[in-house]
């Protein structure tokens, strides 16, 4: 007499790869979306550390900086350029610059 059929055997067993299956999918999705929060605070990092530096720029100096370079050099600001994309647009001499800060997009 057999306790046990084979039949359950084998729907146990596919039932255990299904779990495993769905696990393992729901662990990678958790990982992306941790993953692109990171990056969306990076980019928040990185913008509020370079508008940092324009304003204590033009505090101490009474001007905006002429570029994103002389942030870099003067202001202790550090941007991965192979990380990132920065535009930085002065639109005048007492009119605080526009700055976007983009991921780079990878091919």
């Amino acid at each position: 007499m057999r306790l046990f059929k084979k039949k359950k055997l084998i729907s146990s067993s596919v039932f255990g790869v299904l779990l495993f299956v769905v696990c393992f999918m729901f662990f990678v999705i958790v990982i992306s979306n941790v993953s692109d929060e990171v990056d969306d605070n990076e980019i928040n990092v990185l913008k509020t550390s370079i508008d940092n530096a324009i304003i204590a720029c033009y505090a101490i100096e009474g001007t905006y900086p002429e570029d994103l370079q002389y942030i870099e050099d003067n202001y202790g600001v550090i941007i991965d350029h192979d990380k990132f994309i920065v535009i930085y647009e002065l639109l005048g001499p007492n009119v605080k610059p526009n700055v976007l800060v983009a991921p780079v997009q990878e091919e």
